[in-house]
């Protein structure tokens, strides 16, 4: 009874860190060009009878903090009045949608018309808070509320009046239970990891969360996005990634190029030997190297295209970086 009971308890264990997992959080895998797997981003829906809004606010990008990443941008409309029976002065005119992606899905019953109240009047920017309260909903499962959110951003405004905007949300049948949110209006033309710490308003239990990715709402920004990763209560975390990875990232190295197919060098900022170790995402080793000094090719030229995990140690201190081999 006693092995039944504990079996039961790891089951149990199990299926809740797998309900906290953020699908594809380091942005690797990609339906198409314009749509990460697990992450919406592209809608199209009518609009007015007469029009058809096509969105795609993603991209795939090696602009990255390892592998790819996801670049946002503000969707540029342009509404064609040519098959109109009667022209409508400013009707042809550029509408800006905010950039966004998030884990549920959009909807499109929503009423996009009422938030392009400027539509006669010559176009112009919707407001990303209105765009996301009215067009995001739902999630991915969620049985705890994290204690923050960590990801990697880099972001490129067009000018001082464009804000992006991460916002993590938990809901308990529809209803907001837990919220963070982190804003920036400056750039950082270098990637940063942020955090977003992430408060319950109830005690209630969620069962979906929400991570919502705004860039702003200005042609001419740009967000990329990458390794994002969920904190739990006593500041563990639940990444995509092995558990290996979860080191401080003590030793500053660069492994490039990143993607590779071939070859992949490794350069160490610290003096002395070190050694380097890379493994799949199951955890096994591919490949291992000893006594190692200056420079090091390593060739990938035999693995399987997918993510894997470079793990450099020197001066005992250890740090770990994903290769994408492609």
């Amino acid at each position: 009874m006693k092995k039944i009971f504990t079996l039961l308890s790891i089951c149990f264990f199990v299926s809740a860190l797998s309900a906290q997992t953020i699908p594809n959080a380091g942005f690797e895998q990609w339906t198409s060009e314009t749509e990460a797997t697990g992450w919406a981003s592209n809608f199209s829906m009518p609009l007015m009878d007469m029009f058809t809004i096509d969105y795609a606010s993603a991209e795939k990008s090696s602009n990255s903090h390892t592998g790819f990443a996801m670049g946002l941008h503000a969707v540029p409309i342009s509404l064609d009045i040519s098959s109109l029976p009667i022209p409508i002065p400013g009707m042809g005119s550029l509408y800006t949608l905010p950039g966004i992606a998030h884990l549920g899905t959009f909807n499109l019953g929503f009423d996009l018309e009422s938030l392009m109240t400027g539509m006669l009047g010559g176009g112009g920017s919707i407001n990303a808070s209105s765009f996301i309260e009215g067009m995001v909903q739902g999630g991915i499962a969620c049985n705890r509320v994290p204690q923050s959110v960590k990801a990697w951003i880099r972001y490129v405004p067009a000018n001082a009046d464009d804000a992006m905007s991460i916002t993590v949300r938990c809901y308990s049948n529809g209803e907001k239970v837990a919220e963070g949110v982190y804003n920036q209006t400056t750039a950082s033309n270098s990637f940063t990891q942020i955090t977003i710490p992430v408060t319950a308003t109830s005690n209630t239990t969620p069962d979906q969360l929400n991570i919502i990715l705004n860039c702003g709402n200005q042609e001419g920004t740009y967000l990329h996005v990458d390794d994002i990763e969920l904190v739990m209560d006593g500041g563990g975390t639940d990444p995509e990634e092995p558990e290996a990875i979860e080191e401080p990232i003590n030793v500053i190295f660069s492994a490039y190029p990143n993607p590779t197919h071939d070859l992949i060098t490794i350069t160490p900022t610290v003096a002395g030997s070190y050694q380097a170790i890379m493994f799949d995402m199951n955890g096994r080793e591919v490949w291992a190297g000893q006594s190692l000094q200056g420079a090091t090719k390593v060739d990938v030229s035999t693995l399987s295209e997918g993510v894997y995990f470079l793990k450099v140690t020197a001066n005992g201190l250890t740090r770990t970086e994903k290769v994408l081999v492609k």
